[in-house]
């Protein structure tokens, strides 16, 4: 029995005694075997006064406040602000099963959905409080019908930001990172790749045969319609000259040598940037460009970022996660993001047939698998 119904009962047997003598009383006269019930013996008053006052006490005692436990402020944190091409990012997140971290452009709308972000987890196993947590190593996906995409082979340049939300999608955290080239000249696969990735998410660009990067001003389109039997073509010299300033002209093996030399999407160069034959790299076709490649190979198991990929009379950069990067004519006729081998649902796809490390760049030694799905 509780201390407060003890109270409450004890209270309850005075009432009842009073009520009890009362209602006696107005029966019959008194005799001398009755008892007012004003005259209880002074021992039992006593005695029903000192338990009334230890009851008080412990009902004073079991009400004192519990005192609550203190908890964590969410957060998400990197280690650093800036990391170039192909650094590894960690991450610091203090969160609850089920939240959300998310890598987006810096420009993102989280209500839209639309522009493509990078890397994404959540759940009861993916974010450990206070744990460190690689980009670059998270599992991907692709959304192309949300125009949601997942690149962790390697990270384009540009700003981004990192933000917890909880299960009901309320921001809970967030910061900024940038990521940036080490110098001006491409020295890594690392780095190919990044441009390559670069140039198909944020320049306007069209196929245009024998074009290492230039602007489709006026007079270069009166160069461009005219160099090669495939650019004098009337369909190709109408896209040519339908084109805006502000697009940029490549091939596929173009693509890769003006980057290699220099390209820097400017507006006012004759080739964008990019200066002919400098760097140590020669203009040569893409099949002289595969043959001068280290470690060639037909094996598709797995395959290191920012290595060429051939088929006869075709080259594109292989960027991870299944993808590649190339120019072509095909399909949006343009410098675009495809999946290599069937390695990816959701791309169009163009079966490779040998890939191999160019010899003017630095490659790591680490490697992805072609991944199916």
């Amino acid at each position: 029995m509780s201390v407060v119904r003890s109270i409450l009962m004890s209270s309850a047997l005075l009432l009842l005694v009073g009520s009890m003598a009362v209602s006696c009383a107005g029966d019959h006269a008194p005799t001398d075997t009755d008892t007012p019930a004003d005259t209880l013996p002074e021992t039992e008053t006593e005695a029903l006064t000192e338990a009334m006052t230890e009851t008080e006490t412990a009902t004073e005692a079991v009400t004192e406040p519990v005192t609550e436990p203190e908890t964590a402020a969410p957060s998400v944190t990197a280690d650093k602000a800036v990391y170039e091409v192909g650094e590894e990012m960690l991450l610091t997140v203090v969160a609850n099963p089920g939240d959300t971290v998310g890598f987006y452009p810096a420009g993102f709308d989280i209500t839209t959905q639309k522009p493509i972000y990078y890397a994404t987890f959540s759940g009861d196993t993916a974010i450990v409080p206070g744990e460190p947590i690689a980009v670059q190593k998270l599992p991907g996906q692709n959304r192309r019908e949300t125009e949601v995409a997942f690149y962790y082979g390697v990270i384009p340049v540009g700003d981004y930001k990192v933000v917890l939300t909880s299960d009901r999608g309320d921001i809970l955290a967030e910061c900024g990172i940038t990521v940036q080239f080490t110098k001006d000249t491409i020295g890594t696969g690392a780095e190919l790749a990044a441009k390559c990735l670069d140039v198909a998410l944020n320049y306007k660009t069209l196929y245009v045969n024998g074009c290492f990067g230039a602007p489709m001003t006026e007079t270069n389109k009166a160069r461009y319609t005219q160099n090669t039997a495939y650019n004098r073509q009337p369909e190709r010299q109408a896209l040519i000259n339908a084109a805006t300033e502000d697009t940029f002209g490549f091939d596929c093996v173009c693509l890769i040598k003006g980057l290699l030399w220099g390209w820097d999407g400017d507006l006012g160069h004759v080739y964008g940037g990019a200066t002919y034959r400098s760097n140590g790299v020669p203009d040569i076709t893409e099949g002289a460009m595969l043959e001068s490649c280290d470690d060639i190979s037909r094996d598709w198991k797995s395959i290191e970022v920012g290595e060429v990929v051939w088929l006869e009379g075709h080259i594109g950069v292989y960027v991870g996660n299944g993808l590649a990067v190339e120019c072509t004519p095909a399909w949006e006729d343009c410098v675009q993001i495809t999946a290599t081998n069937n390695s990816r649902q959701g791309y169009r796809t163009r079966t490779w047939s040998r890939h191999g490390k160019l010899p003017y760049l630095t490659y790591t030694g680490a490697t992805e698998s072609v991944r199916v799905g």
